[in-house]
């Protein structure tokens, strides 16, 4: 659910952007595209964070972490790639975007579950 919240997320930040890229010239995104794309990851992290502690059961914490650390290798595997053509700023950024964001929403459902 998480992963489909983002990839929504980073189709209107492109169409709303740049317009429908269709024959459009091949460029670097601009500044505004990074900060709605990360804002986006932001929302995405939170929400599943939210979601792993919910189902969990008695250990959420643990889970949580488990998938903190899941999407820090995987962002990092898959823009860190030869053939990617993100910044290279990006990937460290949006590693710890998910990090933060899926242990701050896991521990804000762990929170509310214990209190």
């Amino acid at each position: 659910m998480a992963t489909v919240l983002f990839q929504v997320g980073a189709v209107i930040s492109l169409v709303g952007l740049y317009g429908i890229p269709l024959g459009a010239s091949p460029g670097p995104p601009g500044p505004g595209y990074f900060a709605l794309n990360l804002g986006f990851a932001v929302l995405a992290a939170v929400v599943a964070g939210w979601v792993t502690a919910r189902l969990a059961g008695s250990r959420p914490r643990v889970a949580v972490g488990l998938l903190a650390v899941a999407l820090v290798v995987v962002v990092l595997w898959g823009f860190t790639k030869p053939a990617s053509q993100w910044p290279g700023w990006y990937p460290a950024v949006l590693a710890l975007v998910g990090l933060v964001g899926a242990l701050a929403g896991g521990f804000l459902r762990a929170g509310r579950a214990a209190g």
